[in-house]
């Protein structure tokens, strides 16, 4: 039967003329959305995709294979749902479907795509006994039945088939068409619109009738027109949703809000909101998510939001899961007003900074969890109502632990005096037990109990090493114990052998101007309180001052901590050479300078730290040869040795050159010795074992040790391109015997010339306008593979000399590098047009400079090196910009 059915498909498509759709005089596409005329209810709106794919009420564009007398349009406005016209289905009385059919005009299914089908339907009289089915047929006659439906009323209704998605392993093509198959019937039918959408649109959109006039309005799709757009969007903004790791399609206006990352959507509302997990979400909840009012679940979990909670949530009667966990910047109190989201189910906020009393939940018949553990909650919060929520949730009511109590407590005592220490708690119904534990993990045992206080007795300096705490239980609140921060005691900090070392390196780097100084020479406050410092034993055992605005050099003294493990000084601005003293730091197992200022070179003595696992010398400021000591630091497992030069770098030139020493014997996990000026026969020897041996390892590019040139030419000149030599041959040759010539090869603007582009010089013969550019070469060498050592930037700038470069002095870009704004003043108002340029070629911006000054927005430009070109009548100025 199936294959009688298939020659009936192939004969009903041989009769159709290849599925001819539209009379001859409207086969015509008005607004090129693929959709012809004549079955396009928007002929204006190539936007409104859905809508142009649904079947036009009328039906013309259907075709009738066979019995075209059961098949007749309908005006009769009693008959009709949708505009001027329907279908009326005869009653056929046949059992053969397919011998009663009508064919829909061709539409295209894609792949992974849920649909919609929607049909109304009606029978005129009271005879029940009529039948419909529909079948999807592709273009070579391979069909699937979708559903067969009986017992139609008098009264519209309508048979729809949802979330279909193509199984396109059953079909041979992407081009269908609807089949409407009728039999069995003893009635007339009648057939109005059929609608055909994608799922995710809720609707289709070309068929809005916003006034009611029965005539589509045909306005293109917009998510703006969503009732819950404005609260999503005053979500993304406070949110700063242009950072989330994940934002796919938010506030992209021709993306259904139902495609929006975290989105649940139902009957055209918002109910859930999901924004998923260290989605690098930071900010404030703004007070306009009360108006989704149909929002039934909202989660943001391990985030960075701050604030309070807004009390406007209260407004939410249908939120069913409120689950905040993990911000650890959300502050104040669980507000009252949840006490109205009567269905309310889960309530989740572990991990947080709440604080104050519990509101009355107990009226939130459905609340099944109660979470709010790992906040600022003290015994007194949640007396009142804790019996209540225990007895009701059980298990589910998750209140412990709690964050640490107060904040640390540092005091000076000298030997052989007391201090008392205080709880700050005063609740009748708790109990204290005061404990010390030491740095290295070891507890002394408790101290005191039942007493909100205690008295401690410095007797000796071994009294120094304890951290002192309390733990709090409480009578009411079972099962919950509040712990305190550590209480500290410390000598005067002047009696520590690390002190002169201490202040030395204060003084040395402008300490009054850090960005935190924190108890730094204060004598009254113990030195592990001074901030970046870590005491072990009572010596300085950590300096962790990174990104603290540290200025000035680094002191001799430096080398005094005899104890230091680990120094921190990244980001900062310190000058000066490395003094050789650092090298007497023998259990520094943790070395990070980079990025700073340094001058000079890397200290021999460095070779010395053979504890030494982690070297951070890039960016450092520092240049010349890595010192052949490093060969002794045997414990040596990441060295990051690249530094600022090239695209992105501007006027600096301090970077790493010759002979790299050979640190196979190293245990290396990680070496980056990239954006330096290392030639090939600098490593040669060792880049295969180095390939082989370290996950890690970073070698290109290099660069040249020329600077950035701009030359400024006339028209007609002929110019020669050249650079300082990367010789492989003559004495490097001798000394690497095995390297091959170099290659090379010119770029300009980031393009790969093809024409006499492959010598260690470039010529341009008779130079004229379209030769402005910034020209740069790589060069290569197959005894060290992938390795690219690049010329820097040479931009020239050609046009008439005497009035080219006035132009291009007029020229002034600033800042550069910049960051987001660009400012350009070009001398005078004279119209000139401008276009920016990646490092690849590709065109990212086009303007105008239509005034003395004109400001550029290049926000949302990646970091890295762009080409700005301004085109004036008499020259074309090319300009390298930074983008940081």
């Amino acid at each position: 039967m199936k294959q009688l059915l298939l020659f009936l498909c192939f004969s009903f498509f041989i009769q159709t003329s290849s599925w001819s759709q539209c009379p001859g005089s409207s086969n015509t596409d008005s607004d090129g959305d693929g959709v012809l005329d004549c079955i396009d209810p928007c002929t204006t709106v190539p936007s409104s995709k859905i809508g142009n794919l649904s079947f036009e009420s009328d039906f013309i564009g259907w075709t009738i294979p066979q019995n075209t007398q059961n098949f007749i349009i309908n005006t009769d406005t009693n008959h009709i749902l949708h505009g001027t016209k329907s279908l009326r289905v005869t009653a056929p009385s046949a059992s053969v479907f397919e011998n009663h059919a009508i064919y829909s005009e061709e539409f295209i299914l894609e792949e992974g795509i849920a649909y919609n089908f929607k049909i109304p339907v009606k029978r005129i009289g009271n005879i029940d006994g009529d039948a419909l089915r529909w079948v999807l047929v592709d273009e070579n006659g391979v069909y699937r039945h979708f559903n067969n439906y009986y017992s139609f009323t008098e009264n519209w209704s309508f048979i729809s088939f949802e979330n279909f998605t193509v199984d396109f392993n059953n079909f041979t093509s992407n081009k269908f068409r609807l089949r409407l198959e009728f039999g069995l019937s003893t009635t007339d039918i009648i057939v109005d619109k059929i609608e055909f959408y994608e799922t995710s649109q809720i609707e289709d959109p070309a068929y809005k009738d916003l006034n009611g006039d029965g005539i589509p309005d045909c306005t293109p799709f917009s998510a703006t027109d969503h009732p819950d757009y404005d609260a999503l969007a005053s979500l993304y903004n406070s949110l700063n949703g242009q950072f989330w790791v994940e934002n796919t399609n938010w506030l992209d206006t021709t993306k259904p809000i139902s495609t929006w990352y975290g989105i649940t959507e139902t009957n055209g509302r918002v109910t859930g909101i999901n924004l998923g997990s260290q989605n690098n979400i930071s900010g404030t909840l703004p007070d306009e998510l009360s108006n989704l009012t149909e929002l039934q679940d909202f989660w943001i979990q391990n985030s960075n939001i701050t604030g309070n909670i807004p009390t406007s949530l209260g407004n939410l009667s249908k939120l069913r899961q409120l689950v905040l966990f993990g911000t650890s910047g959300i502050t104040g109190s669980i507000p009252n007003s949840l006490q109205n989201c009567l269905n309310l189910e889960w309530l989740y906020l572990s991990y947080n900074q709440l604080s104050g009393n519990i509101p009355d939940l107990s009226g939130l018949n459905k609340l099944s969890i109660l979470a709010i553990d790992n906040n600022n909650f003290y015994f007194e919060n949640l007396e009142n109502d804790f019996n209540t929520y225990n007895n009701a949730l059980g298990n589910n009511f998750i209140y412990s632990p709690q964050n640490l109590l107060q904040t640390a407590y540092n005091e000076v005592v000298e030997i052989g005096n007391s201090t008392t220490l205080f709880s700050g708690l005063s609740n009748n119904q708790n109990n204290y037990v005061w404990y010390r534990t030491n740095a290295d993990g070891s507890e002394g045992g408790s101290i005191g109990t039942n007493n909100a206080s205690t008295v401690i007795t410095i007797n000796s300096t071994d009294d120094y090493k304890w951290f002192y705490y309390y733990e709090a239980t409480n009578n009411i609140v079972t099962g919950l114990t509040l712990r305190s921060d550590f209480y500290t005691i410390g000598d005067l900090p002047s009696n520590n052998p690390d002190y002169n070392a201490l202040v030395a390196l204060y003084n040395s780097t402008n300490g009054d101007n850090w960005n935190n100084n924190n108890n730094w020479l204060d004598n009254t406050t113990p030195l592990n309180s001074w901030h970046g410092i870590v005491l072990t034993n009572g010596r300085v055992t950590q300096l962790n001052l990174g990104g603290n605005n540290l200025t000035g050099s680094l002191p001799k003294k430096i080398g005094d901590f005899s104890e230091l493990t680990s120094i921190n000084l990244w980001s900062n601005q310190i000058t000066g050479s490395i003094p050789p003293e650092i090298g007497n730091l023998s259990k520094l197992t943790y070395l990070d300078l980079a990025p700073n200022n340094f001058s000079g070179s890397i200290p021999e003595e460095i070779g010395n730290l053979t504890n030494l696992e982690t070297l951070w010398l890039n960016q450092s400021g520092l240049s010349g040869n890595i010192p052949s000591s490093f060969t002794n630091l045997s414990k040596l497992r990441y060295l990051y040795l690249q530094s600022s030069i090239g695209p992105g770098w501007e006027n600096n030139t301090a970077a790493y050159s010759g002979d790299f020493p050979d640190l196979t014997a190293l245990p290396l996990e990680l070496l980056w010795i990239n954006n330096n000026y290392f030639k090939f026969t600098d490593i040669a020897d060792e880049i295969s074992t180095y390939q082989a041996n370290i996950p890690d390892f970073k070698y290109s590019p290099q660069f040249t040790i020329d600077p950035p040139v701009e030359t400024n030419t006339a028209i007609g000149e002929d110019i020669t391109l050249t650079f300082t030599n990367i010789p492989s041959t003559a004495k490097e040759m001798l000394k690497k015997a095995k390297l091959v010539d170099n290659q090379y090869q010119w770029y300009k603007d980031g393009i790969a010339l093809t024409i006499n582009a492959n010598s260690d010089t470039y010529i341009i013969t008779n130079a004229q306008v379209d030769d402005s550019g910034v020209y740069h070469c790589e060069i290569t060498n197959t005894d060290v593979p992938n390795m690219i050592i690049k010329t820097q930037p040479i931009t020239l700038n050609i046009g008439s000399l005497s009035v080219g470069k006035n132009e291009v002095n007029k020229v002034k870009i600033y800042p550069n590098p910049a960051n987001n704004i660009l400012s350009i003043k070009s001398g005078n108002t004279e119209v000139k047009n401008a276009q920016l340029f990646d490092i690849n070629g590709k065109q990212v911006l086009d303007f105008k400079l239509l005034s003395e000054l004109t400001i550029v927005d290049i926000s949302n430009l990646n970091s890295g090196m762009y080409l700005l070109k301004i085109k004036t009548p008499k020259t074309v100025i090319t300009k390298r910009i930074i983008k940081r």
